[in-house]
């Protein structure tokens, strides 16, 4: 089991992302694993509203604008701005929908009778 740092704690194991089960990320966020990055092995997930983000839960723009602010912040001299997640990604590769790419079908996460 993994333990994310931070307000509340979120557990889960590797044979639940790797066996394809719905997960809950440490943003609270549900998702699944959506495929291995061949280059790096960073795990990419898809949440229920077909969003790509990393294995800590955080989306692709959520990244590239906390790179961005910290890469301005030390062109300025400026401390880096907080961080309001555990998310320590430093880059947003494999995490953009590319044309090979399908979203395929999503198991609805609410019960319908």
């Amino acid at each position: 089991m993994k333990e994310a740092t931070g307000e509340c704690k979120v557990y889960w194991s590797e044979d639940n992302v790797l066996n394809g089960n719905w997960i809950v990320m440490p943003t609270l966020r549900v998702a699944i694993l959506h495929h291995i990055c061949k280059d790096s092995g960073r795990r990419v997930f898809i949440t229920a509203n077909s969003k790509l983000v990393c294995e800590h839960g955080e989306c692709a723009s959520s990244i590239g604008l906390w790179v961005s602010a910290e890469q301005r912040a030390n062109l300025e001299g400026k401390d880096t701005p907080p961080l309001n997640s555990i998310c320590d990604c430093s880059n947003t590769d494999g995490m953009h929908w590319t044309s090979d790419m399908h979203k395929g079908q999503l198991i609805s996460l609410t019960y319908s009778s």
